[in-house]
């Protein structure tokens, strides 16, 4: 049994396609997770504004 790493017997593609995929799969995570933080951020935003606005009119 060999002490090498798994990467060490394959071909360069496989190691850069490997090293491309750790690199980009964490950003399109973090892509994801701040676009559903912004959205969420509208949405808190705009309930905040009509629940003022039904207070500042006096719950009409």
């Amino acid at each position: 049994m060999s002490l090498k790493p798994y990467w060490v017997n394959h071909p360069v593609e496989l190691r850069f396609t490997a090293a491309l995929a750790l690199i980009i799969s964490p950003l399109v995570v973090c892509w994801f997770i701040c676009e559903s933080v912004w959205e969420l951020r509208g949405d808190v935003a705009r309930a905040y504004k009509e629940v003022w606005g039904y207070v500042i009119r006096g719950g009409e």
